[in-house]
């Protein structure tokens, strides 16, 4: 490699070093304003202390996570960019469906049905307790500020009692709620054997049941976590072809 003109020599020694290097690029897809678009990023990582900075897996020998955030971080111009924001916006760039935020400002009549209906399509359904102060852990184990997805609604009978119930998932794998229907709560115990088979996993995986009265909001457990400052985000993706913006009817 030349030199050429004067004054470009670092431009051009940086280029012959870059040479070098060795790097697997990859790419994915991800949507933007409307079409899919293809982002292609190399395989370094930043780390701090020998540790990722962002996103990490617990198996060491796994980074699809990181790369993938790494994609995102260059579609939308700097990891700085991310800090912030809903679910809902990314469900839609990583799925290009059509997504919908629940505010749980009063009481939402028919929601715990919504939900169920939306798993039921394999929707990708979160929940989050909005904080105006960061991330922080409250007393009964639950973080304000954080993301949790919604992985499964249980509807059961307790003697004369309803009980409905919302199983979550931390991201992190780990700091679980401690309140009613929690791992360790003995309200388990009431319930028959094949029940607790069924829902009850003992074990610290960030998954976890929570109650909630989801027709009045009345339960003050299910307060703490869908309280005024809550909502729900929820993805479906389309069936079908997407032409111009517009999907078209099933």
């Amino acid at each position: 490699m030349g030199l050429g003109q004067q004054g470009q020599g670092w431009a051009r020694g940086g280029l012959a070093l870059g040479a070098q290097l060795e790097l697997c690029p990859l790419s994915c897809q991800l949507w933007q304003f409307g079409r899919w678009v293809d982002v292609v990023v190399d395989d370094r990582l930043p780390v701090r202390e020998g540790k990722l900075m962002f996103v990490r897996s617990e198996q060491r020998n796994e980074f699809w996570a990181p790369l993938l955030e790494k994609a995102y971080a260059k579609l939308h111009g700097s990891y700085e960019v991310m800090r912030g924001g809903h679910m809902n916006e990314a469900f839609v760039d990583f799925t290009g469906g059509v997504g919908e935020v629940l505010y749980l400002r009063q009481d939402t009549p028919g929601l715990f049905s919504v939900l169920r209906h939306a798993l039921v399509k394999e929707s990708l359904v979160g929940a989050t307790a909005l904080s105006d102060r960061g991330e922080y852990r409250t007393e009964d184990g639950l973080v304000r500020g954080h993301a949790y997805s919604v992985t499964g609604t249980h509807k059961m009978s307790l003697g004369f009692t309803k009980v409905r119930l919302l199983r979550l998932r931390n991201p992190w794998g780990r700091v679980e709620w401690t309140g009613a229907w929690s791992d360790s709560c003995p309200r388990w115990d009431a319930l028959p054997a094949e029940w607790r088979e069924a829902l009850l996993v003992k074990k610290e995986d960030g998954e976890f049941c929570i109650s909630e009265d989801l027709e009045t909001l009345g339960d003050l457990e299910a307060q703490r976590f869908l309280e005024i400052k809550g909502y729900l985000a929820v993805c479906k993706e389309l069936q079908g072809f997407v032409i111009g913006g517009v999907a078209p009817r099933s």
